[in-house]
């Protein structure tokens, strides 16, 4: 969990347990102190009143012992924030950006606004742009892959370096207010737990790095929201539907959870140097927003239930991305109210 949160007065903005815990929720209990909100069996839910900042603790406990606690700041931003104002916005991802599903939602989120925004981006169309490649790594924009019909318009071939200078300069563009950077869910997942301990992660926030310093070589104004990678689907039916044996979901959890906590160590104080982490993981419902199937039970019992789909393993359906489109509204709303 970000010791920083982003919300607006008025609209949900949850904290699942689940996804800031590296462990099965079920064999924990919760105390939250907050001065707003309702602490709900799953999760925390917060429809803030009024805008301002929000100091909130939670702990963690297993047989009445404490395992573990956390305090963010949670920043409410005023729906009033930015009125007439539009503001640019271009997001780098991978497949979750790359279906133009959250960019859809966050347009329609903007829509109800005192305030707009224009994407960027030479993926997508009608508006709704963006910089998504289906399977891409924060490798294969820190080593310009050309792959799957797809190649890194960032990487300048002279230089050999992610040169965002250079995007800008080829698509046109002469300024963006906001770069999100939603990526790391491929690159957990063909990487062993000790690999990615003794030099991937190092690897991965490197390349992290080369990207911002490059941004900010081109403007430094610009605010650079690094997304804390979404947890996966709380499933391992949907993992085995999706990949047999090859990947399991208490694996890929403590890889997710390695990554995301090297994430926020490295990248949770920068907000004065212009790069925030946009907490996105801790708003999805990884049980119900996942995309759901019904199926029998197995090949000789013809009762159904309702299962995580195969794509829900690490995917979520239109209400996920809204999920995530939200915070990504919040948090344009809290640099507007705030700054």
């Amino acid at each position: 969990m970000p010791s920083k949160l982003y919300g607006m007065v008025g609209e949900e903005y949850n904290i699942y347990f689940q996804n800031i815990l590296n462990d099965d929720v079920r064999d924990y209990d919760f105390a939250v102190t907050s001065y707003v909100g309702e602490q709900l069996e799953d999760r925390l839910r917060i429809v803030p009143p009024e805008h301002g900042i929000y100091e909130i603790t939670i702990k963690a406990y297993r047989d009445g012992v404490e395992k573990a606690s956390a305090t963010s700041f949670l920043m409410v931003a005023d729906r009033e924030a930015g009125r007439d104002e539009t503001r640019s916005v271009l997001v780098i991802g991978d497949s979750t950006t790359a279906n133009g599903m959250c960019m859809e939602k966050l347009v329609q989120n903007f829509e109800g606004d005192v305030m707009d925004i224009s994407l960027l981006g030479t993926k997508g169309s009608k508006g709704i742009y963006h910089e998504g490649i289906s399977g891409w790594k924060l490798e294969d924009y820190g080593k310009g892959s050309e792959r799957d019909n797809e190649i890194n318009l960032f990487w300048n071939t002279e230089s050999n370096h992610f040169d965002f200078r250079f995007y800008m300069d080829e698509q046109g563009y002469e300024s963006v207010d906001y770069v999100f950077i939603n990526l790391g869910i491929n690159d957990l997942f063909d990487v062993s737990e000790e690999e990615l301990k003794d030099k991937k992660i190092e690897e991965m926030l490197g390349w992290l790095t080369e990207m911002t310093d490059s941004i900010h070589e081109f403007d430094p104004s610009i605010k650079i929201g690094i997304a804390v990678t979404i947890p996966p689907g709380d499933d391992q039916n949907a993992f085995g539907k999706a990949y047999g044996t090859a990947h399991n979901l208490w694996q890929y959890r403590r890889k997710y959870f390695l990554w995301c906590s090297a994430l926020i160590k490295e990248f949770g104080q920068q907000e004065e140097a212009g790069i925030y982490l946009i907490p996105i993981n801790t708003n999805l419902d990884t049980k119900h927003n996942m995309g759901i199937e019904t199926e029998t039970v197995n090949a000789r019992n013809e009762m159904t239930v309702d299962r995580i789909s195969a794509n829900g393993n690490v995917h979520p359906d239109e209400s996920g991305y809204w999920q995530i489109a939200d915070v990504y509204w919040f948090f344009i709303k809290t640099c507007e109210t705030f700054e």
